[in-house]
């Protein structure tokens, strides 16, 4: 009898237990459910962290203030088989989705859906490539658009021996899709003229491309066989051989009469007021002049190997400079006249430096072969400005017109001295003047990341705390949680 009270107890304790057991399971799956939905629902840039070197997910200021004001809505399609989906492109673009409301992502799978690029290319594009489309167009990237590979001039020395280099591997995920993002919600696309006629300068590929990705068009314009177009957005009279004519002059003033833009590249070299008085009557009725003679620096801060090779200061505050992801770069100019304002400027023109020396530059004659002569007289040490944006206000509105006093801006080889210094403040220049109120042109940031090094000292030391010292701790917890139980 008391052993059956007896049993009857231990089943009861038993089923007593195993019910708490039950329902504390049924707690924690239930709770494991809630958090995995509310996780879900969370946008990526709350639930993926990046643990690399580089932050390959991470948005940029210029690309979060551009968002901030595009008001069209946008559809991104990712072409690529189920499951066969590019992990850091699929999540890039979850990035932009859960910064605006305006952009949604749609997976495209070509095995069940075979033609659908054909509605917005002729071209086979690789698998992962991205198509953005709007109500007003549509933007094709090609996967080998959004990861491209550099090689140094020393790797291209050995291919030519067969050599196969690694090279540098970019992804350009942000700009390219900050590009179409750019490109598929502007009522119209802005298109800048390129003067010839006069051995003007042509823009190295690298420029051309930078352009082409702040979806800027360029075109040619020979002033001798017509007038400027209404689609014009500026005029670039790139660093001319020989004068423009009093014809071409006029045709362009009247350009800014209507408000029109003109950038204006000179050289040292090729540019005087004397030998090109129809250009310096353009720059005069924007209310600048040049200081003729080469511009000799003596702040040592402020050229690079040479008092000529000028490295002259941004102003931080003017309207280019805040086209710029940042004012912490180097512009060099090598060679450069003075720009100053003209004394007869009209009070309706506001002349604002760019580019501007120390107050230690002087000016130096600058003979026929190239040579400096002599300190030019009547010049003393003050600070010149190299780059000066002139704002003409009329009834008809206001034209801008920029002018650098040296075409090393655009120089591929003095480009490549300071990185894209250069082509970074040549197309804020043209941003500026196509009304763009941010740049779009993203560099691309490296995947060679180096892994993480850690000192012999420092891994001696975590490899014993992770192998002895922890197995000891969890084991001596273990049995005084153990023996702490038998003693009861």
């Amino acid at each position: 009898m008391n052993n059956e009270k007896k049993s009857s107890s231990f089943n009861k304790k038993r089923l007593k237990i195993g019910s708490y057991g039950i329902v504390v399971t049924v707690v924690v799956i239930a709770l494991a459910v809630i958090v995995n939905m509310v996780m879900s629902a969370l946008p990526t840039t709350v639930t993926h962290l990046n643990t690399d070197n580089v932050d390959f997910y991470e948005i940029s200021d210029e690309t979060r203030a551009f968002l901030d004001r595009v008001d069209t809505d946008i559809t991104f399609y990712l072409i690529a088989e189920k499951g066969n989906e590019d992990a850091m492109i699929g999540e890039l673009l979850s990035r932009y989705e859960a910064l605006s409301s305006h952009v949604k992502i749609k997976n495209i799978d070509p095995v069940t859906n075979p033609t659908f690029t054909a509605k917005y290319t002729d071209e086979k594009l690789n698998p992962n490539s991205v198509i953005a489309e709007s109500s007003l167009r549509s933007f094709v990237i090609d996967y080998n658009e959004i990861y491209t590979k550099q090689y140094s001039d020393e790797e291209l020395q050995y291919m030519a021996y067969g050599y196969q280099p690694t090279g540098t591997t970019y992804f350009n995920g942000e700009m390219m899709f900050t590009s179409a993002v750019d490109y598929v919600t502007r009522e119209s696309l802005p298109t800048v003229y390129m003067l010839t006629g006069h051995g003007e300068a042509e823009l190295d590929a690298t420029y051309s491309e930078y352009l082409s990705k702040e979806n800027i068009e360029t075109a040619s314009l020979n002033l001798l066989n017509g007038d400027i177009p209404d689609d014009c957005s500026a005029v670039v009279l790139c660093s001319p051989e020989s004068d423009i004519t009093a014809a071409e002059a006029e045709k362009l003033m009247s350009y800014m009469d209507r408000g029109g833009n003109i950038v204006l590249l000179t050289s040292i070299l090729k540019y005087d007021t004397e030998s090109m008085p129809n250009v310096a009557a353009l720059a005069a009725e924007a209310g600048l002049e040049s200081a003729d003679g080469i511009i000799w620096e003596e702040d040592v801060n402020r050229y690079y190997q040479a008092n000529y090779m000028l490295v002259p200061e941004i102003v931080t505050d003017s309207a280019v400079s805040s086209l710029l992801s940042s004012t912490r770069i180097n512009v060099l100019f090598n060679g450069a006249h003075g720009i100053v304002e003209s004394e007869s400027k009209d009070e309706n023109i506001t002349v604002n430096p760019l580019l501007r020396t120390s107050d230690k530059a002087i000016v130096k004659e600058l003979g026929d072969d190239g040579s400096t002569i002599a300190d030019k007289e009547g010049e003393s040490e003050r600070s010149l400005m190299v780059g000066a944006l002139s704002e003409i206000t009329k009834d008809s509105g206001t034209s801008r017109f920029l002018w650098y006093s040296s075409d090393s801006l655009i120089d591929i080889n003095i480009a490549n001295v300071v990185g894209t210094g250069n082509i970074n403040f040549f197309t804020a220049s043209l941003n500026l003047l196509c009304d763009k109120s941010v740049s779009v042109s993203i560099l691309g940031k490296s995947m060679n990341i180096d892994p993480l090094t850690i000192a012999e000292g420092s891994g001696n030391l975590w490899m014993t705390v992770m192998t002895v010292l922890v197995p000891v701790a969890v084991l001596g917890g273990g049995f005084a949680f153990w023996f702490s139980r038998r003693r009861k």
